[in-house]
């Protein structure tokens, strides 16, 4: 490869020399040609890099439809499965603002849908001494969830955080699937970061907080946060 570029560019070196008016651009196309890929022109553009796992794990989410309607597992099977809420800041206070609460009304519907599955609540930064998954655990109980049915993730402080945290809690309890759910602004980025955390090893089912249905298109965004999540994996 070296002595073919050195060739070439003494074939260049000798067309300037005996050709002082030929245009830079034709000398350089010819040179092109006989270097090939060693040194691509400035408009040729790069052949792109193979898409990783990540890349192909936000196209198959971005073209998901996700209802927002409560699942309702065969009850043999719901053992084997985690509700898991994921946080969000809370009051100073400690408590639970109404972007959390949504989130919680339909946490509450699935899992009296699902009465055999554990629930996970997933999420840390205290606000007077009370983390999100203390709060989430608290109002859920208040809400007449059972106490021994839920489970605390009380370190994480973002998306990335809570996937994977929650992701050996779900292994050690022996659980092969997982009913997510966040806000639909957030269901998404979510699912692929769980789905990330976890090799993709659960069944998933991802439901939106609000009584709507999350479809595509992917905001701009949503997917530029997706992408940035993954830089965390």
């Amino acid at each position: 490869m070296k002595r073919q570029l050195a060739t070439s560019l003494c074939t260049f070196a000798l067309l300037t020399s005996l050709q002082p008016a030929a245009q830079a651009d034709e000398l350089a196309d010819f040179l092109r040609s006989l270097v090939g890929p060693i040194m691509p022109g400035n408009n040729e553009v790069p052949a792109p890099a193979n898409p990783g796992p990540g890349d192909a794990l936000i196209a198959e989410v971005s073209g998901q439809h996700f209802s927002a309607q409560a699942p309702q597992l065969d009850p043999a099977v719901q053992p084997q499965w985690a509700i898991v809420v994921f946080g969000s800041a809370l009051d100073k206070d400690g408590g639970v603002p109404q972007a959390l609460s949504s989130r919680l009304e339909k946490a509450l519907v699935v899992a009296n849908t699902n009465p055999g599955a554990t629930v996970v609540v997933a999420g840390g930064k205290p606000q007077a001494g009370v983390t999100e998954a203390q709060a989430m655990k608290r109002w859920l109980v208040e809400h007449g969830v059972g106490e021994e049915r839920i489970v605390t993730e009380e370190q994480s402080t973002d998306t990335v955080g809570n996937a994977k945290n929650v992701a050996p809690i779900l292994s050690n309890g022996g659980k092969n699937g997982a009913i997510l759910i966040t806000a639909g602004s957030h269901l998404r980025r979510a699912t692929v970061d769980f789905r990330m955390a976890t090799g993709s090893a659960y069944n998933t089912i991802s439901v939106p907080a609000e009584d709507k249905d999350v479809t595509p298109p992917v905001p701009e965004w949503e997917k530029t946060a997706m992408e940035r999540d993954l830089k965390q994996f």
